[in-house]
């Protein structure tokens, strides 16, 4: 089973769980503000994408955090500032046993799923 990691409102999840769903792919959609969340997915994330792609800069979140924190971001802080404010997360997350897809990019969709059938 795979694993669709986002949250509800955000335009490029909408996206990809329509994708999903219109190309027959079972899932579980996990909402990264639930309380449910184990954070330690986070860990395990920064461990195998790193922060650079894990972190989203764009987002609403960064641009309205103290530029004491943005300025001096260190990699022994991610963590934290991840599981703290989980829309800093670069999103839809799309992990399988194997694979783990940062961001919707259909292609990478379309190629990940046809390898995998």
């Amino acid at each position: 089973m795979d694993y669709i990691y986002g949250i509800k409102t955000c335009d490029k999840v909408k996206k990809a769980v329509s994708w999903l769903q219109n190309n027959g792919v079972e899932y579980q959609y996990v909402d990264l503000r639930s309380k449910t969340f184990d954070n330690s997915k986070v860990d395990d994330w920064l461990r195998q994408v790193g922060s650079e792609q894990l972190l989203n800069k764009k987002s609403r979140t960064w641009r309205n955090l103290d530029e004491s924190i943005t300025s001096n971001i260190q990699d022994s802080h991610i963590l934290s500032l991840l599981v703290e404010y989980p829309t800093l997360i670069k999103r839809p997350i799309l992990e399988s046993s194997d694979k783990l897809i940062i961001d919707f990019d259909e292609e990478k969709y379309l190629t990940f799923y046809t390898k995998k059938r």
